[in-house]
Parts: structure tokens; sequence; C-alpha cells
């Protein structure tokens, strides 16, 4: 049986309640997702849920490591939604090459890495374990944009058969 990204990350949207999740508009002047040749890279992606309310706080002060967990794997979700948008299909990304990620989090926080396993964990459910995890990077912060807990980016690569839709 064929693997289809799409498919598992609808079904991973029903799950946690974010079916009506869509991609936010830019807060600023930049896009938020870029093709350039076989790799897609996006901009910083926060917590977004589908209500448009930025899941804000710091953790150890506001929010607990599970609770940032949480949004992490929202915003990977934001990440592979304006990729849906971009690509038409989640299908056309042949692996997962990099995720970085901030943690609005106190100063003796440690444990950022298993803030960004909620994000990475998303990444492994809808490319599998093999494609899904690529490398990545896990980072403290003592603020971020709007608040928000965490933020997101992402490399990814695509199909050599992809890229004759590439613009």
């Amino acid at each position: 049986m064929d693997w289809d990204p799409d498919q598992r990350f609808n079904q991973l949207l029903e799950s946690r309640g974010w079916s009506s999740l869509s991609p936010p508009a830019p807060k600023g002047l930049y896009r938020p997702v870029l093709r350039i040749d076989s790799f897609i890279y996006t901009s910083g992606h926060l917590p977004i849920g589908p209500d448009g309310a930025v899941v804000c706080g710091q953790v150890g002060r506001d929010v607990d490591e599970a609770q940032a967990a949480q949004a992490a794997a929202l915003a990977m979700a934001s990440i592979l939604r304006a990729l849906q948008q971009e690509l038409g299909s989640l299908s056309k990304v042949a692996r997962v090459v990099r995720l970085f990620g901030l943690v609005n989090a106190v100063a003796d926080f440690t444990a950022h890495p298993r803030v960004l396993n909620g994000a990475s964990e998303v990444l492994a459910e809808v490319f599998g374990s093999e494609l899904g995890v690529g490398v990545r990077t896990a980072a403290g912060a003592s603020s971020l944009p709007l608040g928000a807990v965490v933020e997101l980016e992402a490399i990814f690569r695509l199909k050599s058969e992809s890229l004759a839709d590439a613009s």
C-alpha cells in the first residue's frame, strides 16, 4: 500500500481537532514558503490555531513542557498546511531535510529538544519515520513574535518528478 502523506496529515488534523486549520497570512514582509530548485524553505511559523489565536506563553512560567510540545505540533501543522497550499499535495515532498525551532522559555529551562519533539512527531507521522526525520536544532529564546511559545522553520526536498511544476 502506498504511503499517502495528505491522508495521514488530514487524519492527524482530525484527531487533534485542527481540521479547519489554514495557513496564516504573513505577519510582515516575507514569503511563508519559498521554492528553489528541489528544495522548499519555510519562514518561521507560529502555533496559530484554527480560531486564529496564537498559543502564547513562556515555558517554565506560563506553560509546561507538554503544552509547549503541543504548540510545536500545531506550528508544524501550520507549516504543512502552507506546503499543501504551495504544492497542491504533500506527496510531492521527498523528505524532511531540516527543522529549526525556537522555544520561548525561562532562562533555566533546558528541555528544548523535548518541546520540539511535538513537531518532529508530526513530521514522522505524516512522512514516515525515515523520510519524516531530518536534522534538527532546538534553541531557547526569552521572547518570540506575538508572544508565541514556539517558532519553527523547516526545509524539505521535493521529489524529482515534482520539479517540472516548480516555478
